[in-house]
Formats: structure tokens, sequence, C-alpha cells
């Protein structure tokens, strides 16, 4: 391998490792993220799959309950709370959306056949 392609790939090799440090700093600070979401737009985000779910039929008992419930720990100061229960709030609204969903494509198979 002559001198100048060594060269090239010596700087190669560098700039893909100075790349990859930095990301790893990036991520291990938290200055790097997909994508952060604040427990407002949590809430936000379950309590908009739960109108969806509502609107064909299909919301669960509990979800409402549950959003409420973040709003207040929020408002109380319990971001972790607020959290956990917006994520399992927005986690019911999506199955209800996907089991509404599901149920209308699929409705005939539950009928009994005489």
């Amino acid at each position: 391998m002559d001198q100048l392609h060594e060269n090239k790939e010596k700087t190669m090799i560098s700039r893909i490792l100075f790349v990859a440090a930095l990301i790893a700093v990036m991520l291990s600070t938290g200055e790097l993220s997909a994508e952060v979401i604040t427990t407002k737009v949590l809430i936000e985000q379950a309590d908009a799959a739960r109108k969806e779910a509502a609107s064909i039929g299909y919301e669960w008992r509990d979800t409402a309950s549950l959003i409420t419930k973040a709003k207040e720990a929020l408002a109380n100061g319990q971001e972790e709370d607020a959290q956990k229960l917006a994520r399992k709030a927005l986690i019911e609204g999506q199955q209800a959306l996907e089991q509404g969903r599901l149920m209308s494509k699929q409705w005939e198979i539950y009928i009994p056949k005489s």
C-alpha cells in the first residue's frame, strides 16, 4: 500500500473514532436524544389517543382516570409519578385504538354461527 492511501485510511479511521466518541459523550450527558418528550406532552398524547379510541367506540375504562391522576401528580410536582401514569395511559389509549381498528375489520368472526 502506498503512503498516500495509508495516510487517507488513518485519517478516515481517526475521524470515525472522533465522531463515535463525540456521540458517546453526548448520549451519556443527555445532550443528544432521539426525542425529548415532556410529561405535559406525554399527557396530551395519551389524551389524544384516548379520544381517538372513544371516537370509534373503544375507549378503555381506566385511561381517563390515569390521565387525570397524571395531571394531578404533575401539578403537585411529582414529575416521575406523572410520567409513569401518562405512559400507562398512552399505552392503554394506543391499545384501545388498535383493538377498535382490529374489531372493525374482523367483527364477523365473533358472531356465533347458527
